[in-house]
């Protein structure tokens, strides 16, 4: 598969130099100070097992430089979303699917509005990740995964959502995973197999709303003892 990154820090990094060493052609676009690191000196990734470098197909600035992709992994921190979603149209082709892995309930609906079509995938990452500097990332733990809706969320003028009568009419009431289906995209199904073949566990899930909220409450809970504590999550667990 072709695949943008959107993003280079802990998880974008992680997943993205796994898809490359897997064989697919991963591009990645990112802010200034990561171009150079990862064009000179290509991707390092360090787990608790083992250490090594890939050269991506791409590291730009300009998301127009790697043009439409069969996927894209969104991966900057939610508050950067605004300065991505411009880009995002030159990575959209016909087929192309646009997978969010930003924690809360937001991006989806926030990268839907900037598309054409149905095409966004809301999922998230399981993973402890982190940059050591541009170009090189530390992944800790165990197996990392993503889980992933089965289809993309309807696209902004789609209306055949109101013929059904378990989806809202109203897009900004049928939550992050939009309408439900129990068959998988033949889309995500691809960037599934894509993933698992690059050793990540990768999961389509029965209820995406549910699984992205609870990440959010366990994060938020641990996040907010951590801020009110000025401790690390090693301190106070």
């Amino acid at each position: 598969m072709r695949i943008a990154v959107v993003g280079a820090g802990g998880i974008g990094a992680f997943f993205g130099a796994c898809l490359q060493r897997a064989g697919h052609e991963v591009g990645f676009v990112v802010t200034e100070r990561h171009v150079g690191p990862i064009v000179d000196h290509g991707l390092r990734v360090t787990t608790d097992r083992e250490d090594f470098v890939v050269r991506p197909a791409a590291a730009t600035t300009q998301a127009g430089d790697i043009g439409p992709v069969d996927a894209v992994i969104v991966a900057v921190k939610t508050y950067q979303l605004g300065d991505v979603l411009a880009g995002l149209p030159a990575l959209v082709g016909p087929e192309t699917v646009v997978l969010t892995l930003q924690n809360g309930v937001t991006a989806g609906p926030r990268l839907r509005s900037a598309l054409d079509g149905a095409h966004v995938i809301p999922g998230l990452a399981v993973i402890v990740a982190y940059l050591e500097r541009p170009g090189h990332v530390r992944q800790v733990g165990g197996r990392t995964g993503i889980i992933m809706a089965p289809t993309p969320l309807p696209g902004p003028d789609d209306t055949a959502a109101s013929d059904d009568p378990t989806v809202s009419a109203d897009p900004t009431q049928r939550g992050p995973a939009g309408r439900r289906s129990s068959a998988p995209d033949l889309r995500v199904q691809g960037l599934t197999q894509a993933l698992s073949e690059a050793g990540v566990r990768a999961e389509i899930s029965q209820d995406i709303d549910r699984d992205l909220w609870r990440k959010f409450a366990l994060i938020t809970a641990f996040g907010g003892v951590g801020t009110l504590t000025h401790s690390t999550i090693g301190e106070y667990a």
